[in-house]
């Protein structure tokens, strides 16, 4: 007693289809990266170091003359709902067969002193996404802007 042919190709159809997901869509406006903060240079350059450390990102640069701060990888996603944290913050590629292990990011944070109690932050992460599976190999993604609103956001609050 054979397996019907039709019958094995539709059973083969919806289990590559039951696994697979699809990512929620690439933002199609720009993602918004600067931010105005309610405070001196000096005193929002002390919080984002210390949100920095807070959040255990190691910083490699710093360089107040220019207001650069620069960090090192770090990993913001692993384990159970890796893929759902990675859609969250970035848009990773699209492989067939892919399966999404880790997502890690780096930063540089610009803050410049625009007015007396006003300071610009823009912060440009790196994000990248490890997939294990066909490629085992990072990909660089396009942020979402979700670590940006979430890290300008923090620092805003400090200031109210």
């Amino acid at each position: 007693m054979g397996i019907d042919m039709k019958y094995f190709a539709f059973l083969v159809i919806v289990i590559f289809v039951g696994c697979a997901s699809i990512p929620p869509p690439a933002p199609t406006e720009p993602i918004q990266d600067t931010f105005i903060i309610a405070g001196n240079l000096s005193e929002v350059w002390t919080v984002i170091l210390d949100s920095l450390t807070t959040l255990s990102i190691p910083i490699r640069v710093i360089e107040k003359e220019s207001g650069l701060i620069s960090t090192d990888m770090v990993i913001f996603a692993s384990g159970y709902n890796c893929l759902k944290t990675i859609d969250e913050y970035a848009v990773h590629p699209t492989i067939i067969l892919d399966v999404w292990d880790s997502g890690r990011l780096s930063l540089n944070i610009i803050a410049i002193q625009k007015e007396e109690g006003l300071t610009q932050i823009k912060i440009v992460p790196h994000i990248e996404t490890f997939e294990s599976n066909v490629t085992k190999s990072w990909h660089i993604c396009q942020s979402r802007g979700t670590f940006e609103r979430n890290f300008a956001t923090a620092i805003q609050s400090k200031f109210q």
